[in-house]
């Protein structure tokens, strides 16, 4: 069930496209049998893509008074807490994410 789930986010950056991440995202999912925390912290820029790319430059500039969607790729740590009956663990790597900003 996805309804307790519940996104944090923190140390919001700027980028260059003039569009900003975060480089703190804390998922944490709560029911009463136990908690899933999964945390990412010190994303690194793959890749940084304008969705706009596949216009014609005049288009483009149009469009952006108006939006400017953008697509990340990140590499990040990742830590994950699991604590629910019978399963319990708590596991750390590296993670790859991505976010999309369409407005």
């Amino acid at each position: 069930d996805g309804a307790p789930l519940r996104l944090d986010i923190g140390d919001v950056v700027p980028h260059a496209s003039g569009r900003s991440f975060p480089r703190r995202l804390d998922f944490h999912w709560e029911s009463d049998g136990g908690h899933v925390q999964l945390a990412l912290r010190e994303p690194r820029i793959i890749e940084a893509t304008s969705l706009l790319a596949f216009l014609p430059k005049w288009q483009q500039r149009f469009v952006r008074l108006v939006a400017n969607p953008y697509y990340f790729r990140f590499m990040s740590q990742l830590t994950l807490e699991v604590d629910l009956p019978g399963v319990r663990a708590t596991e750390q790597g590296e993670a790859l994410f991505e976010i999309m900003l369409l407005r």
